[in-house]
């Protein structure tokens, strides 16, 4: 597949961010933009850079309320945001030149336009993740896959959810572990759009079903309940929708909850104690943990 020139000029969004707080708003910009990188601004200061692209205008609404959810998530000020506009660029190619294979358990995860042989007895998924969050390389989802592939060696999943789908790949993965009708929603349209294409390039789009929704709305909650949910989110979310998740979780049913920093974990296992889930495993990568909880 040769990459396409994009249509409309390319934008660069810059702050800079204590180097704890840097990942945070690396997740949270994701979905936003089509590449990423950060860097050591300020070794004395302990500051990092942070730098963002999208193709046209950065959608100031999106960006504004993610910007203040990270801040909020990484407990600092509002950091100062710049959006530049920049020279005509290939950003497809920008964004591509940064993707790798990713292995995670019996997950192989590959984009599309890379021709890479797979490890014998993997289940491969395709992925393009064009404007949505995930690639498979970040420590969240790769803990999330993980953890997917523990729970497989012990369980029969029959109705799992994917809250806050991204790209599709965890929805993709539990389709093609159990083959079973999954779930995935998303707050973001361009999220749902890309889940629906990568289910059709994986050949399980009947078995993916999406909705567009900001946590349990009534298409998602009609569904339920659910004996997996997998949310793959950021904190704030996380602890807002324990009750909700609970509630929709089968008894003895399992959530998968990442998107969280290992520091974070003391502020969101409280929520899900109260919720009646208690912890069963922990997966640690980048600094990131998934937490497996199980429903009494």
């Amino acid at each position: 597949m040769s990459a396409q020139k994009c249509p409309e000029p390319g934008w660069q969004i810059g702050l800079s961010v204590p180097a704890g707080a840097a990942e945070i708003f690396v997740q949270a910009l994701e979905p936003l933009c089509y590449a990423t990188a950060i860097f050591v601004e300020d070794e004395a200061a302990n500051l990092w850079r942070l730098t963002a692209y999208t193709v046209g205008p950065p959608p100031e609404n999106e960006l504004i309320a993610a910007i203040a959810i990270a801040s909020v998530c990484a407990e600092i000020d509002e950091p100062a945001v710049k959006c530049l506009l920049l020279a005509e660029s290939d950003w497809v190619a920008v964004s591509r030149s940064a993707v790798e294979p990713v292995s995670a358990g019996r997950y192989f995860i590959r984009p599309s336009y890379l021709e890479e042989s797979s490890p014998r007895g993997a289940i491969v998924l395709t992925i393009d993740a064009s404007t949505a969050f995930g690639s498979g390389d970040h420590g969240t989802t790769r803990g999330c896959l993980l953890a997917l592939d523990n729970i497989a060696k012990e369980s029969r999943i029959k109705h799992p959810l994917d809250l806050g789908c991204g790209s599709g790949i965890l929805a993709l993965a539990m389709a093609r572990t159990w083959r079973r009708p999954v779930v995935a929603s998303d707050i973001d349209e361009e999220a749902i759009r890309v889940t629906n294409e990568n289910a059709r390039i994986n050949d399980v789009a009947d078995l993916v079903k999406t909705h567009c929704s900001a946590g349990f709305n009534v298409a998602v909650t009609a569904e339920g309940p659910y004996d997996l949910v997998v949310a793959n989110i950021l904190l704030g979310p996380l602890v807002k929708m324990a009750d909700d998740i609970a509630c929709h979780l089968t008894t003895g049913g399992i959530a998968i909850m990442s998107g969280i920093l290992g520091y974070q974990e003391k502020n969101l296992r409280p929520a899900y104690v109260a919720a009646g889930l208690q912890l069963i495993s922990r997966f640690e990568l980048d600094g990131w943990h998934t937490l497996v909880l199980s429903k009494t």
